[in-house]
């Protein structure tokens, strides 16, 4: 709550809304490896094949409409962290922040010329807008 509740400057403010999931997401992973040998058995997440990258996208928003934000991250077929973006958007809907995390992400991949990439949302309605 300290990161989420720091009074920084509004252009970095995203940033520090997103660094305590970054963290957490890495503390699971190497307590996941280390208990399983680096085998993934959560259901949730699986490895993107060789040579592909993995874009996992978030919202957070404050009343639907209302103030939000959009994260997204991108690894790679070992799960390393290769990038991660937070944006704070004006007033929008979840739908809206999620979808602009989805773009955001697709776009970076295309920036460094990878064309195989997978995007992955708990959005139900963006997966079935894209189906």
């Amino acid at each position: 709550m300290t990161w989420w509740n720091a009074d920084v400057m509004h252009r970095i403010k995203s940033v520090y809304n997103a660094i305590p999931s970054v963290i957490v997401w890495e503390l699971w992973k190497k307590r996941n490896c280390d208990m399983h040998r680096n085998k993934v058995t959560n259901d949730l997440w699986e490895f993107p094949p060789a040579e592909w990258l993995k874009c996992n996208t978030d919202r957070a928003t404050r009343g639907n409409p209302g103030r939000s934000s959009y994260a997204y991250c991108v690894r790679n077929a070992t799960g390393d962290l290769l990038h991660a973006q937070a944006k704070e958007m004006e007033e929008s809907t979840n739908t809206e922040s999620e979808a602009q995390a989805f773009l955001q992400a697709a776009r970076y991949c295309l920036s460094i010329h990878v064309y195989s990439f997978i995007l992955e949302t708990d959005s139900l309605l963006l997966k079935n807008i894209l189906g």
